[in-house]
């Protein structure tokens, strides 16, 4: 944008390269973090099948934590080991469990918190309850997977539609900059820029709570 604005010798492009280049700042840090998410979600159940087998060897829920930590895929590896690091410094296992739940809130992962401190006060099986929080874990990103295949076209045309009004605004502002600029400097004009920009936000809000899916 300031190369544009240095070769057009109009200052216009300037703020627009400024707010595009926050907004791409942190629409990737979104997609980075739904990535993150999303390879919890992929990685739990088989943690969870090994916490169970780690129980049935003889291993306490301690232990187990432990185990996770040095043996769960990557990015669930880390958690663990956050959650072991926290145990090993005297805060209880739920509560250094619901820190993590809180950082990385996913539900299959409140879930297994919540289990896990549910049994720390009543007892019970655990190893049987890691079977089932894995097992309902494995059915929720499945289910969650043919949710978003079922709606990809849906948030492509979406995309194309929210990018549609900015690019269609950009090419009549340097096509024809005098005509664009007797449009913007008119109230008339004013008035249905901003018209067109609440309906913009209007549908992308509606979209985004159409294509929604709760956990």
């Amino acid at each position: 944008a300031l190369f544009i604005t240095l070769v057009q010798e109009d200052w216009i492009y300037a703020p627009v390269g400024f707010f595009a280049g926050i907004a791409g700042v942190l629409a990737g840090l979104v997609v980075l973090q739904s990535r993150w998410r999303e390879s919890i979600r992929r990685e739990l159940p088989d943690a969870l099948h090994l916490a169970a087998r780690s129980v049935r060897a003889g291993l306490n829920l301690d232990q187990t934590i432990g185990v996770l930590g040095a043996q769960a895929p990557s990015a669930l590896s880390r958690e663990f080991c956050l959650v072991a690091r926290r145990m090993s410094l005297g805060v209880p296992m739920d509560q250094a469990l619901r820190l993590s739940a809180l950082k990385v809130r996913v539900p299959d992962f409140d879930l297994l918190a919540s289990g896990l401190a549910l049994h720390r006060r009543v007892g019970g099986d655990v190893a049987s309850l890691l079977l089932r929080l894995a097992t309902s874990a494995r059915e929720r990103h499945l289910a969650r997977g043919q949710f978003r295949a079922s709606t990809a076209l849906g948030r492509t045309s979406a995309a194309f539609l929210a990018l549609g009004g900015p690019i269609l605004l950009v090419l009549n502002r340097s096509s024809q900059p005098e005509a664009f600029a007797r449009f913007v400097e008119s109230p008339t004009g004013q008035g249905a820029l901003a018209l067109a920009l609440a309906l913009e936000c209007i549908g992308l809000v509606w979209i985004a709570l159409i294509l929604r899916h709760e956990d």
